[in-house]
């Protein structure tokens, strides 16, 4: 009887960290996100001001060669007719962007904007109430 009282004890306490640490990792990705999308902001007003010389930094969706990321970028919502106007950002680029030191843990090839829409999204997504959501402005507004 002892046993199962302390065994079930522990299996709560584990659910309970298990599920601290997924809205953790969450979080995390969100907060990434926001900080992406004030960067993305921050180089649409330098491009105004700026209006003959710009580029964007990333690589162009429609530039991709690897089949798997454009499969998981269309199934984060990204339709091949829209590919021109996302951009896949590296580690390189988070850097120019001047956002990769304040990211919590970013990976290369994780997150997509869009500079026109100042959309991000996480092309691995983040799971909430078992639905998968991709961009930012879908896990705001829930």
């Amino acid at each position: 009887m002892l046993f199962a009282i302390i065994l079930f004890i522990l299996v709560n306490i584990y659910s309970r960290a298990m599920v601290m640490i997924k809205n953790k990792n969450r979080d995390d990705i969100v907060t990434n996100m926001l900080i992406i999308q004030g960067r993305v902001k921050v180089l649409n007003g330098e491009i105004k001001v700026n209006s003959n010389e710009y580029t964007y930094i990333g690589t162009k969706v429609s530039d991709i060669e690897d089949m798997n990321l454009k499969e998981k970028i269309k199934k984060a919502g990204v339709t091949d007719e829209s590919f021109e106007k996302y951009y896949l950002l590296s580690r390189e680029d988070l850097s120019k962007l001047k956002a990769l030191e304040e990211l919590k843990k970013a990976d290369d090839n994780q997150y997509i904007v869009s500079y026109d829409e100042v959309e991000v999204i996480y092309i691995e997504g983040i799971s909430d109430n078992d639905n998968t959501k991709y961009k930012l402005s879908d896990i705001l507004n829930k």
